[in-house]
């Protein structure tokens, strides 16, 4: 890559001349987006898609910050630029997921139905400690590497189980639930609270607090 370079910029006509080169001022070759992929390919197209849609399904909160220090082995702060969501999207059948870490990203999808493909995309060598010279692409290629390859081992992020909403009470007459405004809806949660402690009963310590608060009123 760098002889081909070397070669045509003698052709392409450039500000700078023979004098300034000698001088010390050339063009130098830098990287502006490097893409580095992994495919893995399964046997059966089946089980390639059962096991892509276990992953989506899994990895939906791949794009929490947590999450992407350990892929990209970065620290996170709250003062790193980027947001840090996980986005399936895809046309058709043919879903795909992706997220974010600065000005790069990781995307997933599966290939003609048989392969799941990593694909990491670097927009800047800084996202990841690296020079944008030509001479540090090695580097910048095996970090890329180490993140395809943790990526697959990261651990399932299961989304937390919705809570169930309360109840509203049906109307006079029909088995229709009478819908509630948001306080009513806190008062009735609170209400069911506190009947959940009355159920618990009362511990020592509060039957003591009681007692005291009973002989100071006497």
């Amino acid at each position: 890559m760098q002889g081909f370079f070397d070669r045509w910029i003698t052709q392409i006509p450039t500000p700078l001349t023979t004098t300034d080169r000698a001088g010390g001022y050339w063009w130098e070759l830098s990287m502006r987006q490097v893409e580095v992929s992994r495919t893995l390919v399964l046997d059966d197209p089946r089980r390639a898609r059962r096991f892509f849609e276990a992953l989506v399904s899994d990895n939906i909160g791949i794009g929490r910050p947590e999450e992407v220090a350990v892929v990209f082995g970065r620290r996170v702060q709250r003062n790193t630029p980027g947001q840090f969501r996980t986005r399936v999207f895809g046309p058709g059948v043919e879903v795909k997921m992706d997220f974010a870490y600065k000005r790069s990203r990781v995307k997933q999808y599966l290939k003609q139905g048989r392969a799941f493909r990593i694909e990491t995309v670097i927009n800047k060598p800084a996202d990841i400690g690296c020079l944008a010279r030509l001479e540090h692409r090695p580097e910048l290629i095996g970090k890329c590497r180490a993140v395809n390859r943790r990526l697959p081992r990261a651990p399932p992020q299961r989304r937390a189980p919705a809570p169930n909403p309360t109840p509203a009470p049906p109307r006079p007459g029909t088995d229709r639930p009478v819908p509630l405004r948001l306080h009513h809806q806190r008062q009735t949660r609170h209400s069911s609270m506190d009947s959940r402690h009355k159920i618990r009963g009362l511990r020592p310590r509060e039957i003591y607090s009681a007692r005291e608060t009973r002989f100071a009123r006497s």
